[in-house]
């Protein structure tokens, strides 16, 4: 009976195995080819609601000459991903914005921020529900709702389920099963602000890159090293910093246009911990690593 039950489980194991290399597979079928230049192409849809807009229009208004800002916002996540890639040594991604929505949508007052970022990503809840047929249409792999100043206290969110990783820090795997939560939200005020970056450090989440060590209670996945990291050592004050993924908190240095990286110095200070440390910080390498998957959440023809 025991060597009957053996040979049952063993068989049993064999197909279950079979059908994880068939799975794998037809994901790796799935999966999107570097462009012409040598990058994966991640693509980004803009969703905003008429006031957030307008609110954008705004805060666009004015350098220092007084003049308007002639760039987009999509233009200007564009130039600040590709100038965060080049500091981190990241050669082969790209963030492209491919369409913007604005959404009759009304943020109600007081809304928590995990409720709102929810109310982005559910498809049946009667609050921009047509999002989801465009993100389809225009092959998005993420979506972002760049909300209105005012309703929440918050720069941003990602909201992840329990069963997919640690709320509001990351993923436990690397699938393109997440595509399903590849919502983030990021307010007007400090989308794009120097120092902040709130919209690049949400999309950092949804490129499976989790907040620096104290911030983040991690249990180590997907990566052991997918962190941001947060010097704030220097005795004379004279250099402190965050890089994009870290997190927030009153008195922390202004972020950087760079994700952690111990190859990486920025004002002769390495910008993340080598990846054979226990507390690694290694944030260009996770995206390295998870952009092709990502890429491919909406497959281009």
């Amino acid at each position: 009976m025991e060597t009957k039950n053996i040979n049952l489980y063993i068989g049993s194991l064999v197909v279950a195995l079979a059908l994880i290399v068939f799975s794998t597979s037809l994901m790796a079928q799935k999966l999107e080819s570097k462009n012409s230049q040598g990058k994966y192409e991640i693509d980004i849809l803009f969703v905003y609601t008429a006031k957030s807009k307008q609110d954008s229009h705004n805060l666009s208004k004015a350098n220092s000459n007084g003049h308007r800002r002639v760039q987009s916002d999509g233009e200007v996540l564009e130039q600040q991903a590709r100038q965060s890639f080049e500091n981190s040594q990241i050669s082969d991604v790209e963030l492209r914005v491919v369409g913007e929505h604005v959404t009759d949508f009304v943020v109600p007052a007081g809304i928590s921020k995990n409720a709102l970022t929810d109310l982005v990503k559910s498809k049946d809840d009667g609050a921009m529900d047509e999002i989801h047929d465009i993100r389809d249409s225009l092959k998005a792999d993420l979506v972002v709702f760049i909300g209105p100043n005012g309703p929440t206290p918050s720069c941003g969110d990602v909201n992840f389920p329990p069963d997919l990783g640690t709320p509001d820090l990351g993923f436990e795997e690397v699938s393109t099963n997440n595509a399903v939560h590849a919502f983030a939200v990021a307010h007007v005020i400090c989308a794009f602000s120097p120092g902040g970056y709130s919209m690049l450090h949400e999309i950092g989440h949804l490129l499976h890159v989790r907040h620096h060590r104290a911030s983040d209670g991690t249990r180590g996945q997907p990566f052991n090293f997918n962190h941001g990291f947060l010097f704030d050592r220097d005795a004379s004050q004279k250099t402190r910093f965050r890089t994009l993924a870290a997190g927030g908190g009153k008195g922390l240095p202004p972020r950087i246009l760079y994700w952690s990286n111990p190859e990486v110095r920025y004002q002769n200070v390495p910008t993340g911990i080598p990846e054979a440390n226990n507390d690694a910080a290694n944030a260009a390498n996770t995206i390295r690593l998870t952009a092709q998957t990502i890429a491919s959440y909406r497959v281009k023809p």
